[in-house]
């Protein structure tokens, strides 16, 4: 349900269905979309990718690859977010469709470019109302990830940012299903904060206050 929601969120920038789960795995369904999102940080995405004519496998890996080092210079350069993609996903697993779990994470992070801090993109109003659910669920609980390491001082960041993300990647996306009074189902990410040192969560540093994102609208 996750991953569907996800394809309708990318159909959304496209005049076609993408109905083949490979159509993601070159890269190029994902540059398109993204350089929607941000003309600025991903417009020249698509251009350093090689035409597919050029065929075998090996050029899907290297358009993965330049895919997710532009993700990776986005994250750092727009939020201080040094969370080491090329080094945690296997693009070679993914071109060959044999990973659907890193497949799902990799459409999470392009997501969540869609939402600078809470400020949702208008292609996310575009989905089925059900599907905005889970697409917002996903979004907050990445930048809510964020959240608990954004105290740390500047020579920890990466460091525990990287650790932190590469759960993100390697974890299962549980959503949790409730019921409000009007039937109106609503998915959320459940919160799971693990303490640290002296109560403090993990991944944020003693006396050190994590900085306050804005909610979603």
């Amino acid at each position: 349900r996750v991953l569907q929601s996800l394809v309708k969120w990318l159909e959304s920038f496209h005049s076609h269905c993408v109905t083949e789960l490979h159509n993601l795995h070159d890269g190029f369904v994902l540059a398109i979309a993204l350089a929607q999102v941000d003309a600025a940080a991903f417009a020249t995405a698509i251009d350093d990718l090689s035409p597919l004519h050029l065929g075998s496998w090996v050029v899907k890996v290297n358009n993965l690859k330049v895919l997710l080092m532009y993700l990776e210079y986005y994250y750092t350069e727009k939020y201080t977010v040094h969370c080491h993609i090329l080094n945690m996903v296997d693009t070679v697993q993914l071109v060959k469709g044999k990973d659907k779990q890193q497949l799902l994470q990799l459409l999470r992070l392009c997501l969540c470019t869609c939402s600078p801090r809470g400020q949702l993109h208008p292609a996310l109003m575009l989905v089925p109302p059900q599907d905005q659910c889970i697409l917002r669920a996903l979004m907050e609980g990445f930048w809510d990830q964020v959240d608990r390491v954004y105290g740390l001082a500047v020579e920890d960041y990466a460091q525990h940012f990287a650790i932190d993300c590469e759960a993100l990647l390697l974890r299962d996306t549980a959503f949790t299903e409730t019921r409000s009074t009007d039937n109106e189902t609503v998915f959320t990410v459940p919160r799971k904060l693990t303490k640290g040192v002296g109560g403090v969560p993990e991944g944020q540093m003693p006396g050190k206050t994590a900085k306050h994102r804005p909610p979603f609208r």
